[in-house]
C-alpha cells in the first residue's frame, strides 16, 4: 500500500490524546460503612471489573478511529500493474489545445502555459525509450510522426495561440491513428484543454478498447467570464456604386448574463473612421447595428469594424472588402442591326465598356471577359452560343433576352429551358399597358421613392406570350394589365437570366421611350457585376473562390497584406470564367490582404479569426465525466485539477483507491464507541 499524501501520517501521533485521558483521568472511590460488607464486596469487585474492560474497549475504538481517520487523509492506494507506465515500450499522444480561448488566465499564468507545464509533467513520468507524439490546433506536418521525450519538449517550448479551432472529435481521431500504426502494448492518449462546449462534441469520440485516453480540463480564474464579439455582417445591396450610401449591417453578440450598455461600434474604410454607433445588448443576445458611408471612389476598399472588449480580444475586429469596378463591361450580340437605344444608353455612360458584336461572328472565348451580355433580336441562337451562355450564367454572369419577331421558336426554347427560363410562344397583337413594377426587386432599389397611384405606364402594341416549362425559375418584374409577364427573372447556378416579351422597338411597345426603361437596363447590368464574398475565416481548407478570369496563367499570384507586412503564393487553379485559391493553412492573421500579379492589385480578401470559440462556456470535471459514461466511453477517464503533480493525478485515478474505506471504518469505530457508551450499563 502507498501514499498520496504520506505527510499527513504525522497526524497518527493524536492517537496519544485517548491514551493520556484514560491513563490520568481516575476514579476515586468513597467508603461507606455497613453493618455486613460481605455481599457489598462481591458486588464491587464485579463493578470494577466491567468497567475496566469497557475502558480498555472505548480506549481501543478511539485510537482506531484516529488511526483510520489519518490514515484516509493520506490518500492510501494500491498500485496496479502495468496500468500508467507499463513494462517495454509506451506510446504516448498528447493534445496541447492553444487555441485562442486558452488566452484565459489562471492562477499559474494562461491556460496554455498551464497546459505546457502538464505535457512536460506526463512525459517526465515515462522512460527515455518510450516515443511521443505532440498535436495542437495547427496540425503541423513536424507533429505528424513520434519523436523522443527530449524533441518532444523542444516542440512543446515552440507551441503558441492558432487561431484554428478544432473539434474534440477530429483531434482524438488523430490521436487514435498515430497510436495504432504503432504495434506495441501499451498506448496512451491524453488531452489538455479548457474544453469549450462549442468544440467539445464528447457524443463522437472514437472509441477503442486498447488506447486508454485521460481528460484534462483546465479552469480559468473567471469560469463565468462574458465575452461581446462580432459575428458577422451583410449588406442592404450587393451594388455598389460611386457616390452612394452603403448600409453595412453588423450583428453583435453578447454571451455574457449582463448588459452592455453604450458599447461604441467604429467603422474604419482604409484606415480612416467613417461611422460610429453605439450598441446596447442584454444578456445572452444579439443585436444587429446599421452602419453607413458614401462610397467617394472606385476599386478596392479595406475596411474594419472594432469594438472595445477585454479580455477576451481576438474577435474584436471585423475586417472586409468592398471591390466595386470603375467599368463594367456589357456585350452586345446583335441579330440585325445595332439598337440606337441601347447603343445610346451604354455608349456614353463611363461606367461601361460597351461592345457590340454580330451573332454572325461570335467570339466564344471572348464572353467570359463580359458581366452582361444582351441578346438582341437574334433569328435563332446557335447551339455554342447556348453552351457559352449557359456557362457564363451558372458563373454569375446576366443575361438579357430581347426576342425577334421572326424567331425560331424552337432554337429560343431549348436555349431558354436549358437557362431555367421562360421561353416565347405566340405573339398577342391585343394593344396592353403595364400595370404592376415588382418594387421589392433589388432591380428596382432606391429607382422609387414611393409608386404613384395614377403613373402613366408605357404601353404595348403587341407582345410575346411567356410560357414556363418544367424546372423554370421565374420572377416577375413587370407584368401587363391582362395578367402577362412582360419582363420577367430567373436564376440559375450563381447567374441571372432576363427575359423581355417585346423587342426594343418602338412598334412593339413605347417603353424604350419611357423613363422606366433606362434605370431597368441600367440596373440589369449593374447587379450582373461579379460580387466577391466580402470576407472569409480563417480556416486551414480554406478555398477561395475569385469570380474573374486571371490572365497569364503564367504570372504568380500573390496574396499581400494591405500593410505589406506579409505575403504568401497562394495555389491557384484557373477554370472558364473564374480563379480558385488555395491558401493551405499559409495564413494566420486576421487582416484585410491584396491579391496582386506583376505588382497590381486584382481584388481585395479579408479574414477573420473564426467565431466557433468566442463562446466561453465549457464543461466542467464533473460534466465530462457524466458525458463520458452517458456515451459508453468506458476507457476514458477525466484527471482534476488539484494542484498536485499531473502524474501524481494520473497514478491516483489508475490505481485501486483505498481512502474511501478507512473512512467508513473510522465512522465504524466512533459509532461502536457511542453504542457502548449508550448501552453499556
Amino acid at each position: 500500500m502507498q501514499f498520496v499524501s504520506p505527510l499527513f501520517l504525522i497526524g497518527l501521533s493524536a492517537i496519544a490524546i485517548p491514551i493520556a485521558i484514560h491513563l490520568f483521568t481516575f476514579k476515586r472511590y468513597k467508603k461507606v460503612y455497613f453493618s455486613s460488607t460481605d455481599l457489598l464486596k462481591e458486588i464491587q469487585t464485579e463493578t470494577q471489573k466491567q468497567s475496566r474492560l469497557k475502558h480498555l474497549i472505548v480506549l481501543f475504538l478511539r485510537i482506531l478511529g484516529i488511526i483510520c481517520l489519518v490514515v484516509a487523509f493520506a490518500q492510501p492506494f494500491l498500485p496496479v500493474d502495468n496500468t500508467f507506465i507499463d513494462e517495454g515500450e509506451s506510446v504516448v499522444s498528447v493534445y496541447v489545445d492553444n487555441s485562442f480561448s486558452m488566452q484565459n488566465t489562471s492562477p499559474n499564468g494562461t491556460l496554455l502555459d498551464e497546459a505546457k507545464q502538464k505535457a512536460k509533467e506526463i512525459v517526465s513520468a515515462y522512460k527515455l525509450s518510450d516515443k511521443f507524439q505532440l498535436l495542437t490546433n495547427d496540425l503541423d506536418g513536424k507533429h505528424q510522426r513520434f519523436v523522443s521525450k527530449e524533441e518532444f519538449l523542444q516542440y512543446l517550448d515552440e507551441v503558441d495561440f492558432s487561431p484554428v479551432p478544432a473539434k474534440l472529435s477530429i483531434v482524438m481521431g488523430r490521436q487514435f491513428d498515430f497510436l495504432k500504426s504503432k504495434n506495441v502494448s501499451s498506448k496512451k492518449c491524453y488531452v489538455i484543454s479548457d474544453f469549450q462546449k462549442t468544440v467539445s462534441d464528447i457524443n463522437q469520440l472514437p472509441k477503442d478498447s486498447v488506447i486508454q485516453s485521460f481528460l484534462i480540463p483546465l479552469q480559468p480564474s473567471n469560469p463565468d467570464i462574458s465575452n461581446l464579439y462580432i459575428d458577422s455582417l451583410w449588406f442592404d445591396s450587393p451594388v455598389f456604386r460611386l457616390g452612394g450610401n452603403i448600409t453595412v449591417n453588423v450583428r453583435i453578440k453578447n454571451t455574457g448574463s449582463e448588459t452592455m450598455e453604450k458599447v461604441p461600434v467604429k467603422l474604419y474604410i482604409n484606415n480612416k473612421q467613417q461611422s460610429l454607433a453605439g450598441a446596447d445588448i442584454a444578456g445572452n443576445s444579439s443585436q444587429t447595428l446599421k452602419l453607413t458611408f458614401r462610397m467617394e471612389k472606385m476599386g478596392i476598399l479595406h475596411a474594419r469594424i472594432s469594438l472595445t472588449d477585454y479580455p477576451i480580444v481576438f474577435d474584436d475586429d471585423f475586417y472586409f472588402s468592398i471591390l466595386a469596378k470603375e467599368h463594367i463591361p456589357v456585350l452586345c450580340i446583335n441579330g440585325t442591326a445595332e439598337n440606337p437605344y441601347l447603343n445610346h444608353l451604354y455608349s456614353l455612360d463611363s461606367s461601361f465598356h460597351y461592345k457590340t458584336m454580330s451573332s454572325k461572328n461570335i467570339d466564344y472565348a471572348d464572353i467570359p471577359n463580359y458581366y452582361f451580355i444582351i441578346l438582341n433580336q437574334l433569328t435563332d441562337i446557335p447551339s455554342g452560343l447556348s453552351e457559352s451562355l449557359e456557362k457564363f450564367v451558372q458563373d454569375g454572369g446576366g443575361v438579357l433576352f430581347f426576342p425577334n419577331e421572326n424567331l425560331n421558336a424552337e432554337s429560343y426554347r431549348q436555349t431558354l429551358v436549358r437557362l431555367k427560363s421562360p421561353f416565347y410562344g405566340n405573339i398577342d397583337t391585343a394593344r396592353n399597358k403595364i400595370s404592376f413594377v415588382n418594387e421589392k426587386s433589388p432591380l428596382y432599389s432606391g429607382v422609387f421613392e414611393s409608386m404613384p397611384e395614377n403613373m402613366d405606364m408605357p404601353l404595348v402594341f403587341r407582345h410575346f406570350k411567356l410560357q414556363s416549362g418544367a424546372g423554370t425559375t421565374r420572377e416577375s418584374l413587370i407584368k401587363l394589365q391582362s395578367g402577362d409577364d412582360f419582363l420577367s427573372v430567373s436564376y440559375l447556378g450563381k447567374g441571372k437570366v432576363y427575359v423581355s416579351s417585346i423587342p426594343p422597338d418602338p412598334a412593339f411597345s413605347n417603353f424604350v421611350k419611357h423613363s422606366l426603361f433606362v434605370p431597368t437596363l441600367y440596373n440589369m447590368a449593374l447587379f450582373s457585376q461579379p460580387f466577391v464574398q466580402p470576407y472569409y475565416f480563417l480556416e486551414s481548407n480554406e478555398i477561395i473562390d475569385i469570380p474573374f478570369q486571371v490572365e497569364n496563367r503564367d504570372d504568380v499570384l500573390k496574396l499581400v497584406a494591405s500593410d505589406g507586412s506579409f505575403e504568401c503564393i497562394p495555389g491557384f487553379k484557373q477554370t472558364t470564367a473564374r480563379a480558385v485559391l488555395f491558401l493551405q493553412g499559409q495564413l494566420t492573421k486576421a487582416g484585410n490582404y491584396n491579391l496582386s500579379k506583376a505588382g497590381k492589385n486584382l481584388v481585395g480578401l479579408s479574414f477573420n479569426y473564426n467565431r466557433l470559440e468566442s463562446d466561453m462556456q465549457a464543461y466542467s470535471s464533473s460534466d465530462l465525466s457524466k458525458q463520458l459514461k452517458d456515451n459508453g466511453l468506458v476507457k476514458f477517464s477525466v484527471i482534476k485539477n488539484t494542484g498536485k503533480p499531473i502524474d501524481m493525478l494520473i497514478k491516483q485515478d489508475s490505481d485501486i483507491q483505498l481512502w474511501k474505506y478507512f473512512v467508513v471504518l473510522a465512522l465504524l469505530m466512533f459509532l461502536a464507541e457511542i453504542l457502548i457508551l449508550r448501552f453499556w450499563k
